[in-house]
């Protein structure tokens, strides 16, 4: 298996490939949506802040990519309208999805689960759980359609004290992860279409990294844009058999 965190794409290597990025506009996110746009895919730019969303377009633009779309949601409070207006506006404008990464993320409250505040117990599940499943069903149907699909998420593997609703969703999206996976494993001698993995970038320069360490030098956490191949691997031809992998910053892959 080629080496994730070192891959090295072709100029082209996302070429003609379709790609939806949410939590476009953060830190990690938007580094991603530069790189997949820099190695040719047309990007799908999806968070809640427009004006971020616009501004991330324009630089997309600019450096003479191939023109992003924009698909503005906010991911804590959306409905199951919402995702449907999402899954229309999809299918309004592409034949098919080529890739789904899912970025998005906030930290809600660190605290012992005793003192976990009700709203922010339902923010970090809604938005680092629930909507990387509900959204990935809004976009089935168009991946379905690609004839190499991927889908990526994101992991941090918190599951410790007081780490409450963050810990638990990031948990869960593991096993999403893998549910996933496993069900889109064909039985041998078919092909596959479809593959599901993860990525797990360990500490970034972020807002949210901000938030749970407040003391911590700025500096120490690596730039997002050092930690982006292996997205890149994961939506490219290179990683056409891969699937049910977790790919951890400083380990080995291993099964999900």
């Amino acid at each position: 298996m080629v080496d994730a965190w070192h891959y090295t794409p072709g100029p082209m290597a996302l070429a003609q490939r379709t790609v939806l990025i949410a939590g476009a506009t953060g830190a990690l996110g938007s580094a991603v949506s530069l790189a997949c746009a820099r190695y040719g895919a047309t990007v799908v730019l999806c968070g809640r802040n427009v004006a971020e969303l616009e501004k991330l377009y324009d630089r997309i633009e600019e450096s003479g990519a191939r023109q992003p779309a924009i698909i503005p949601v906010d991911l804590e409070g959306a409905s199951d309208t919402d995702y449907q207006t999402v899954s229309e506006a999809l299918a309004g404008g592409l034949t098919v999805l080529d890739g789904l990464l899912h970025i998005a993320g906030t930290l809600g409250q660190l605290s012992p689960i005793e003192h976990t505040a009700t709203r922010q117990w339902r923010r970090a599940l809604s938005v680092n759980l629930s909507a990387p499943f509900f959204l990935t069903q809004a976009c089935m149907p168009l991946l379905k359609r690609s004839p190499d699909a991927s889908i990526v998420f994101t992991l941090d593997d918190k599951t410790r004290a007081y780490w409450a609703g963050y810990g638990v969703a990031k948990a869960g999206l593991a096993a999403l992860a893998k549910i996933l996976a496993d069900e889109w494993d064909p039985p041998p001698g078919e092909t596959r279409n479809l593959r599901v993995n993860a990525v797990d970038p360990g500490p970034l320069r972020s807002k949210l990294r901000r938030a749970a360490y407040p003391a911590e030098n700025a500096q120490l956490p690596a730039d997002p844009a050092e930690r982006v191949a292996p997205y890149l691997y994961l939506l490219s031809e290179a990683s056409r058999d891969v699937n049910g992998m977790l790919f951890c910053h400083g380990q080995a892959a291993r099964a999900l």
